[in-house]
């Protein structure tokens, strides 16, 4: 049997330390939203005279807890996926990859989304009040694309490892290998 790569063992510590943390802040950020009374603060803001909320409460607490629920099931993918990785689990290796891609993709749409924020911060109105936000936002936005782009780089360096041929053999079973399949 062919020795195991430091760089699975690495990447799969990492995301199940990070995919643990994630599904435990999501756990906790589930419990304490259903606690909250959203019917009643909005009633109390419309005694007070506030503006009426432009969606009902149930409705903003029915997305909201989609969201988080779609989070933890996308965290208990990621950690799923990361130990049958450390365990050298093709399938895991095929999740994994699917990850990564997904990661991609959106965090491609996150840097599109950003360079039109840093451009749409131009047409802000020139306004005593507004003449801080443009280079903020320009900063801000700036900030996040870079560091957007340095995690695509990471990712995208870790997706080409897990496609390269000697990782891939890594992962085929004994019976699968083509040495044996060749004998």
């Amino acid at each position: 049997m062919e020795q195991k790569s430091e760089f699975v063992t690495v990447v799969a510590w990492i995301f199940i330390i990070f995919s643990a943390i994630g599904l435990l802040v999501m756990a906790m950020e589930g419990a304490m939203f259903s606690m909250v009374p959203f019917d009643k603060i909005m009633a109390e803001s419309a005694v007070r005279g506030g503006n009426p909320p432009p969606i009902s409460p149930a409705f903003f607490k029915a997305v909201f807890g989609w969201v988080i629920l779609a989070t933890l099931l996308f965290q208990v993918w990621v950690l799923v996926s990361s130990i049958g990785l450390l365990l050298r689990k093709n399938w895991a290796r095929i999740s994994f990859i699917v990850y990564l891609i997904l990661v991609l993709v959106w965090e491609g749409i996150s840097v599109i989304c950003g360079l039109l924020a840093m451009v749409g911060v131009h047409f802000i109105p020139a306004t005593p009040e507004l003449s801080m936000v443009a280079p903020f936002m320009q900063i801000f936005m700036g900030v996040f694309t870079l560091l957007t782009l340095a995690f695509m780089v990471l990712f995208g360096w870790i997706l080409k490892k897990l496609l390269s041929e000697n990782i891939r053999r890594e992962f085929l079973k004994p019976a699968d290998s083509p040495t044996t399949l060749a004998a």
